[in-house]
């Protein structure tokens, strides 16, 4: 009865596949194959240069070429002009017949209950790593990407992020108070970009509109280490989440709280995700409180976990791809000063405060390359060194020596110099592989400027920064490094320039001049010492001294905190994304 109403009227689909258009409109077609129906809303999109009649491209006023973006167009709705219908001109639905026939398409703001989308994650520094479908040209591909900036600007799409933040802005734009979204995004959409106090940027922009303008946030994501197993999509080799929220009615007020479902793996069919999805939601009306995880469970089998978390919009959302739920709310409060031992009834009280309070964070790598000319390796009269790529082979230890050597541009000297000032003797890591890589900081004993691997952080003292080194090759700065990094890949953490001044780190300013002097001498007595991968910290000897030290030394915590630090260690290793699918991880050898 309401099928042909549906077809004409109520479902719209956009894509720029022919083959997707008809897909979409076959499956829909299937549900009530018997009905008729006058035409469909399954808009097949322009992409890429508008040609003439000759096959020339059309080019507007100041010779550019005219060029569509597929469904991104829909950005312009987010412009500062008023439409009120798009597209204004014609696009191609699908008819009854199977035919493509020219028709407007009323696609009116906030007129959508429900939007649903698993867009592209394209993401890349060039042009040509966004827009190379259909064979389209260099020149259309760079207009193509300038006119998502433009109409993208003052909504949350972010160069930064890709074409997936487009796609969600659009989504805001389009679905109705009250209405619903749901989208499968890039792993980075819960914990990529970073909010500096002032700006949000890349992902943040995201996670800050959900804060304050959506309500029943769920956010599912798979903490399995073997691609593609923790992805929803297929043909996906990077984590993804699923996140679905209610667009709130004028008057109320956000919570700011979200559901994160952490799954086990995905499941093998729909029945199965039917059935996950039913505990689920018989499990989100049992939580009432922030801070309270509970497994899912089908049957005997844990399948996942589900808590209620607080959300900020100027922070990321790390309770994603984790498996051992008491672990993360250990370390949440690790990262608030509050340190929970086991079979201790109230925390230690810590020291902690974001690592841009303590340092100033250098330069991206880029501005260097604009003002020296970098070279591969380092001789030690090297008038500017820099430590620049990661090597598991050769950086195991604390003390690193710079591999690569600088030479200052005559013609950029004002510009070198001033960032040369940035360079500093600590580096704290933009990037580990925590089942190869075997630190998160490293000091140089020349002041060396940071590469894309290594951006430099600079302190009040040598000693402040000896202490900081030490401090995040511990395992409690591991921990406090990666709940914030960027897990989208197997056993791999990431972050920016703009994210690493949010990491929580030790105060150093705040130890009093015993302590400091203690910490210093972790890292001066064991600065040469070769440490295995993170992911091994459960067996490396090393590492276990650090951590009794920093306890002990430098915490006044007692030895029994010790023995209590190594089962949050040994958690810790036992982490997907930590260990990943090497045979070293504590779960191959336990």
């Amino acid at each position: 009865r309401l099928h042909s109403h549906m077809m004409e009227e109520s479902l719209t689909a956009c894509d720029i596949m022919p083959a997707a258009v008809h897909l979409s409109s076959s499956l829909l077609s299937s549900v009530a194959p018997s009905e008729a129906y006058r035409g469909t809303r399954n808009i097949l999109y322009p992409f890429g240069g508008v040609r003439n009649a000759d096959g020339e491209l059309e080019r507007d006023c100041n010779g550019e070429p005219v060029v569509r973006l597929g469904a991104l167009d829909l950005l312009d709705l987010c412009s500062t002009k008023q439409q009120v219908v798009l597209p204004l001109d014609e696009r191609m639905a699908l008819g009854s017949n199977g035919r493509h026939q020219a028709m407007e398409v009323e696609m009116t703001p906030a007129s959508q209950d429900l939007v649903i989308m698993n867009p592209p994650f394209t993401r890349g520094t060039g042009d040509e790593a966004r827009f190379t479908a259909f064979g389209a040209s260099s020149e259309e591909q760079r207009a193509m990407s300038q006119r998502e900036r433009d109409i993208g600007r003052g909504s949350i799409s972010d160069w930064n992020a890709g074409i997936g933040s487009s796609f969600a802005a659009i989504a805001d734009n389009m679905v109705k108070p009250g209405g619903r979204i749901a989208m499968i995004l890039p792993l980075s959409a819960a914990v990529g970009g970073s909010h500096d106090g002032k700006i949000s940027y890349s992902w943040q922009k995201f996670r800050a509109m959900l804060t304050e303008s959506y309500t029943d946030l769920v956010v599912v994501s798979i903490f399995a280490s073997r691609r593609p197993g923790f992805a929803f999509s297929a043909e996906t080799t990077i984590g993804e989440v699923v996140i679905v929220g209610t667009r709130l009615r004028e008057g109320e007020i956000p919570k700011r709280v979200a559901h994160f479902v952490n799954l086990k793996e995905r499941p093998d069919n729909g029945l199965a995700a039917q059935e996950v999805a039913r505990a689920v939601r018989m499990l989100m009306t049992s939580i009432t409180e922030p801070d309270h995880n509970v497994p899912i469970m089908i049957g005997s089998e844990q399948v996942g976990s589900v808590s209620l978390e607080r959300i900020n919009p100027h922070r990321k959302w790390s309770a994603v791809r984790i498996a051992n739920g008491g672990l993360y709310q250990d370390i949440k409060w690790l990262t608030q000063g509050r340190f929970r031992l086991p079979y201790k009834a109230e925390p230690a009280l810590l020291p902690i405060t974001n690592l841009g309070d303590v340092g100033e964070v250098g330069l991206t790598h880029r501005r260097y390359t604009e003002a020296f000319e970098v070279t591969q390796g380092c001789v030690a009269d090297a008038e500017y060194p820099f430590l620049w790529n990661r090597d598991f082979q050769t950086q195991f230890s604390m003390l690193l020596n710079p591999d690569k050597s600088g030479r200052l541009r005559e013609s950029e000297r004002v510009d070198g110099v001033r960032y040369w000032s940035y360079a500093s003797n600590l580096h704290v890591s933009a990037d580990i592989t925590f089942n190869a890589n075997s630190t998160v900081a490293a000091y140089t004993q020349r002041i060396s400027g940071g590469g894309s691997s290594w951006p430099s952080l600079k302190m009040a003292s040598r000693e402040y920064e000896r202490a900081t080194c030490a401090w995040f090759n511990s395992t409690l700065g591991l921990m406090c490094y990666w709940i914030d990094s960027n897990r989208t890949q197997v056993a791999r953490g990431r972050t920016t320039l703009t994210a690493l001044p949010n990491i929580a780190t030790l105060d150093i300013r705040q130890l009093s001049d015993t302590q400091l002097a203690a910490a210093v001498a972790i890292f001066d007595d064991l600065c040469h010492e070769r440490m295995l991968p993170a992911n091994e910290a459960y067996r490396d000897p090393v590492r276990h001294e650090i951590d009794r030290r920093f306890l002990v030394d430098v915490l006044g915590l007692g030895e029994e905190s010790v023995e209590q630090l190594a089962i949050l260690r040994n958690q810790w290793c036992a982490e997907p994304t930590v260990t990943g699918t090497k045979k070293t991880g504590i779960k191959f050898n336990t």
